[in-house]
């Protein structure tokens, strides 16, 4: 699948280059003064840009994410039902747990740790199971 890469100019002014990673055409330009503008702009570019004007490559992050609902279960734990398995996320202590099981399985992959549920939740989201 084809992607974006970015390059930055520092000279003669700060700037962010795209180039498609299949025909090495310059996509996008932005500029920026400040790291955290940078990765704002690189960002931005990704939104604005669904595919290459010149060789017609999709870029990746252009696909949708699925959208699996989150459900409380009784013990007051959330709880999400993906394609392949399920992911769990249920306080633990000061922070939050969350596992992904596949369906059949006894023991879940790992257990990771989060600070939030809504770090624990975006987590699940980000794992290459999330289908």
């Amino acid at each position: 699948m084809a992607s974006i890469n970015f390059r930055p100019a520092i000279l003669p002014k700060k700037e962010v280059i795209a180039v498609c990673s299949e025909c090495g055409e310059e996509l996008a330009r932005k500029a920026w003064s400040h790291y955290g503008e940078y990765n704002r702009q690189v960002k931005s570019i990704e939104k604005e840009i669904k595919a290459c004007k010149h060789c017609k490559a999709v870029f990746q992050h252009s696909e949708k994410k699925a959208v699996i609902p989150w459900q409380k279960t009784t013990d007051g734990d959330y709880i999400a039902k993906a394609k392949d398995g399920d992911f769990l996320v249920w306080k633990y202590g000061f922070g939050y747990r969350w596992r992904y099981r596949k369906y059949g399985a006894k023991e879940p992959e790992r257990i990771n740790y989060a600070r939030t549920r809504a770090e624990a939740q975006k987590a699940c989201q980000r794992h290459e199971a999330w289908k």
